[in-house]
């Protein structure tokens, strides 16, 4: 494009492509572009870049770039820092529709996108965002989700094994002696993990090992 070809002509061959790549390395970005030359100090331009090192950066979508080469008619390596605007983006999951908190996240609710993380919300949750690697079918909503936006990863959690109010088989063991009774749970549990539950018969309050079938162990 003509916006491609001058951008070359001011950053200098290989230039652009050092910086999309630093760009890329601090981002995690799956793709990056430089989509203007706001000043280039001390110029001359680099005519063959050799490497680049990120300086700063800002939720504007602007950042500065310390670029070493080799500058026409100079001898030895020559660096400038280079003042950009860019865009980068990462393939993250977005709510196709409304999600509210508790609901799994089914595949008709989500979609996968682009999203640029070089400026605005998606810039301060960089590395935070909900990818394709995730598992969808374990997670649910912890808070409303919203069409358009990104999810970020504090906006899931698992999908617990066992809910409040669940009833489940609570067996109490001291000693040589076993117990079994039903009781419901009092809060959300993970298998293999600690769980607190009453009986049905007595009320009592216990706490112990949700294992499978909704069966919860407890050692006296």
């Amino acid at each position: 494009s003509d916006l491609l070809n001058s951008l070359v002509g001011i950053a200098g061959a290989g230039v652009n492509e050092v910086m999309i790549e630093e760009l890329r390395r601090n981002t995690g970005a799956q793709r990056a572009e430089i989509t203007a030359v706001l000043g280039i100090l001390p110029g001359p331009p680099i005519e063959r870049a050799v490497r680049a090192a990120l300086v700063a950066e800002s939720a504007a979508g602007e950042a500065r770039i310390l670029v070493t080469g080799f500058r026409a008619g100079a001898d030895g390596e020559q660096s400038s820092e280079y003042r950009v605007k860019y865009a980068a983006w990462v393939k993250g999951w977005s709510p196709s529709r409304r999600i509210a908190p508790g609901e799994a996240l089914a595949t008709d609710a989500v979609e996968l996108r682009d999203i640029n993380v070089a400026e605005g919300l998606a810039h301060e949750y960089r590395g935070a965002i909900l990818g394709v690697a995730e598992d969808l079918s374990k997670l649910e909503a912890a808070q409303t989700l919203l069409p358009g936006s990104f999810i970020p990863a504090s906006g899931v959690r698992r999908i617990p094994d066992l809910r409040r109010g669940d009833a489940v088989t609570l067996e109490v063991r001291s000693g040589g002696v076993r117990l079994t009774t039903s009781a419901i749970a009092l809060e959300p549990g993970t298998l293999q993990q600690k769980v607190r539950v009453q009986s049905q018969k007595g009320r009592r309050e216990f706490s112990g090992i949700l294992r499978d079938g909704s069966r919860v162990e407890v050692t006296l």
